[in-house]
């Protein structure tokens, strides 16, 4: 009966096996069987029943994880190294835990040392002769499977053969060079719409917000018309950008109206004051930009002369600037008057674009980029 209940257990087990790195240990319920009776037996060490049982469970909780290698090595699944190396790691564990036990010399327990390393060493030529698989298959997502294999292959045994080298070439061939063409109507711009006012060439700055030859967090490089044809770079993919309705001008109304005030202008003898009115008309400019601007970009892949992603980001240019003059008593003015009068900021210039509106669009040209690539 004991030892269905066991077999059971086996079967159940089975069912929640997953990969585990080459340092972890699965663990099982007839694991924590032996390891809850040897506590028992640690504080008794000379009760017959509890060495019976002890030995008896760790007996079964070997077997089992014995009979999972011998399973795990059928499969064709690469996962199968990880698996069978966690199953001896369990086994050490076992034997680790038995030898300093009342039942040291009744278990003979076994050091699994040999059987690790030699299970590494299947797994890092395993993993090093699919990434050369992949490698043969000459395009850039074999490479980046490759890249991924070699890289385990060295996880497993450091400096394995030439798997660092491999790595290298696969990372190489599974990078996409990107060429930025001259934005479409706006080969220059004329900076940004604040205080860091600078004058810069649209494509080279968006290749230089992407990382340009240094882009981390995405398999891409980036480079200008220019830098490719300078560095002879033969580009996967270009990016058109396409600048829509952003030379438009200003919506400007003018209006006039007329401000009266009282103001004291003395006391009488008994202290009262005296007040007096005074005028003056304000002549208000008001600058009003329709929300019709966006920039359009579209990635082109080189070979295939398919699309790899397009997208419209709206630059929400609907801004308002209003500055005024006056005429008359200027004592008549409230402080909101006075700030339009002195509003000496220039309008925003045609053909500008606002920091806001570019960083949304390089967000958006960014998000697609590392999507497609990674």
């Amino acid at each position: 009966m004991r030892s269905f209940i066991l077999f059971t257990s086996f079967l159940a087990s089975l069912f929640f096996i997953s990969c585990g790195s080459s340092n972890k240990a699965t663990s099982y319920s007839e694991d924590k069987a032996f390891y809850d009776v040897l506590k028992k037996l640690n504080k008794k060490p000379n009760d017959p029943a509890l060495r019976q049982q002890t030995t008896d469970f760790f007996n079964q909780a070997v077997k089992q994880h014995q009979e999972r290698i011998t399973a795990y090595r059928e499969s064709s699944d690469l996962g199968r190294y990880d698996r069978m190396i966690s199953e001896y790691n369990a086994l050490q564990q076992l034997s680790d835990a038995v030898r300093t036990s009342p039942i040291y010399r009744e278990v003979s327990p076994i050091n699994y040392f040999s059987s690790i390393e030699s299970t590494k060493g299947e797994a890092a030529a395993a993993y090093y002769n699919s990434g050369l698989d992949y490698m043969g298959m000459n395009d850039r997502q074999s490479a980046q499977k490759a890249y991924d294999m070699f890289r385990k292959s060295e996880q497993y045994v450091p400096n394995y053969k030439d798997a660092g080298v491999m790595m290298k070439n696969a990372y190489e061939k599974s990078i996409v060079n990107i060429v930025v063409n001259s934005p479409r109507n706006n080969g220059f711009y004329s900076g940004w719409t604040n205080s860091d006012y600078r004058s810069m060439y649209l494509d080279d700055q968006v290749v230089r917000d992407l990382g340009g030859p240094n882009a981390s967090g995405m398999a891409a490089r980036f480079y200008t018309e220019a830098d490719a044809r300078r560095q002879n770079i033969q580009p996967n993919w270009v990016i058109d950008i396409i600048m829509d309705n952003l030379y438009q001008q200003p919506i400007e109304n003018r209006s006039t109206r007329n401000i009266s005030r009282q103001i004291q202008v003395g006391s009488d003898t008994s202290g009262k004051p005296i007040m007096q009115t005074v005028n003056a008309r304000l002549h208000v400019t008001k600058y009003q930009y329709p929300n019709t601007s966006n920039i359009e970009y579209r990635i082109t892949d080189i070979q295939t002369n398919q699309s790899v992603a397009w997208d419209r980001v709206p630059l929400d240019v609907d801004r308002v600037f209003e500055t005024a003059t006056y005429s008359g008593d200027s004592r008549a003015l409230s402080q909101s008057d006075w700030a339009l009068v002195n509003n000496n900021n220039a309008p925003i210039e045609s053909g500008r674009l606002t920091r806001d509106g570019y960083n949304r669009f390089l967000s958006n040209l960014k998000s697609r980029i590392r999507s497609q690539v990674n």
